[in-house]
């Protein structure tokens, strides 16, 4: 689905067809059907583009609309995640973290 206001060329999303608002309620046919359709636009992208794409789901609270759906960007070959984290929160491309912190960012999450 081609966005109406695109952020850069070629951005677009892929939903699923029944409306469904978190990922928990997909049916694993669904699942497999998302996954198929994503590596398709990329090759796509890839192919008419020549762009590398990241591929992004918004959780509930950044959402615009209240359904999945996954967010296709594509981006010059020379950008990756890294780079936009780091223009968004202004850190370096590379940082490691020390064993303790990891120990603390794991927990944080369990």
């Amino acid at each position: 689905m081609i966005i109406r206001e695109p952020q850069i060329e070629g951005h677009s999303l892929i939903l699923p067809k029944r409306h469904v608002e978190e990922i928990v309620e997909l049916t694993p046919k669904e699942i497999k059907s998302l996954q198929n359709l994503a590596e398709m636009a990329v090759k796509l992208i890839d192919e008419k583009l020549s762009k590398a794409t990241l591929i992004v789901m918004n959780s509930p609270r950044q959402r615009s609309q209240k359904h999945i759906h996954y967010q296709l960007l594509p981006l010059d070959r020379k950008y990756g995640i890294r780079d936009l984290i780091g223009k968004m929160y202004g850190v370096p491309l590379y940082t490691s973290k020390t064993e303790e912190e990891l120990e603390k960012m794991t927990n944080c999450l369990k």
